[in-house]
């Protein structure tokens, strides 16, 4: 068993060697790792969004909750 770590990417931009190439690795044809790495971070995106605004609302919670 090998471990594959693949980089997503910041701000719209994915680091094609660190993403790529470890999807090629895994046998991955060159337009299916294209689409699975755009996939991949997009889905990444979305759950730091989904993070960061469940902490946002348990702050304000809290804050409300404590003055």
């Amino acid at each position: 068993m090998f471990l594959h770590t693949i980089l997503l990417g910041v701000g719209g931009i994915n680091y094609s060697p660190y993403s790529s190439e470890p999807l090629k690795h895994l046998g991955l044809d060159p337009q299916k790792v294209t689409n699975l790495a755009v996939k991949l971070h997009a889905h990444s995106v979305q759950y730091a969004y989904k993070l960061v605004s469940t902490r946002r609302a348990l702050e304000k919670t809290f804050a409300a909750n404590h003055h």
